[in-house]
């Protein structure tokens, strides 16, 4: 309910600018089902004919996938969700997050985009993008833990920034960042020892009213003695 009207939002810009200027990009899920070892195009299906009945028609389809995808299976999913072939693109799990811009590239999804845009299709210049990404994927078992300290810890995703900042110091360092989340109510001067054991580098990220803020300053002076 509490995005609808965002969906009606987004129905209601195709109305108001030229189509053309308009493009619809479903990022849609393929399961695996390993018992059978094959995809199932279902899920798509039925989250397109949704989109639909709200007035919303995909011009592409990004599909996530564990494995790969046949050319028979975007052919399936070309018909039945009413889309171009071309517009069925590939999305593969990556081994590193920063990856998925190039794979993306590779299966045509800016292609496909700019002949709906009508753009000129200029070829990007991606060598720096894919030297990071061969650094990443040449970094050692080399490592550090940094303790990430906060009260809202048990949703990891609401620090994803700070997380990705380290690891992004990592990279630059040729080094990889193990990251340990820390409830900041649960740190007390009896348990700062054992819990800050393996620990290399702490993090205190901010939030907001009062909750755990005691237990922060009073994490802060014990790691400033040790």
């Amino acid at each position: 309910m509490e995005s609808l009207a965002f969906i009606e939002a987004i129905r209601q810009m195709s109305l108001e600018l030229e189509r053309e200027d308009v493009i619809y990009i479903h990022v849609t899920l393929l399961p695996f089902i390993y018992g059978s070892n094959e995809l199932k195009s279902k899920p798509t299906q039925h989250s397109v004919k949704e989109l639909q009945s709200f007035g919303i028609k995909p011009d592409i389809l990004v599909c996530r996938s564990e494995q790969e995808m046949s050319a028979e299976m975007k052919s399936k999913i070309a018909l039945f969700c009413n889309v171009k072939k071309e517009c069925v693109i590939q999305n593969l799990t990556a081994d590193n997050l920063y990856a998925v811009p190039l794979m993306l590239e590779k299966e045509g999804l800016a292609t496909a985009v700019c002949k709906h845009l009508k753009l000129d299709n200029i070829e990007p210049n991606n060598k720096p993008w894919k030297d990071m990404i061969e650094n990443i994927r040449k970094i050692g078992d080399e490592s550090v833990k940094i303790a990430i300290v906060g009260k809202y810890v048990r949703l990891e995703d609401s620090y994803l920034s700070v997380a990705e900042s380290l690891r992004h110091g990592g990279y630059a360092n040729n080094i990889n960042v193990e990251i340990k989340y820390i409830d900041s109510e649960t740190v007390t001067e009896e348990n700062a020892s054992e819990i800050l054991g393996d620990i290399d580098g702490i993090v205190v990220p901010g939030g907001f009213g009062n909750r755990g803020i005691k237990r922060k300053n009073k994490y802060n002076k014990i790691c400033k003695r040790k």
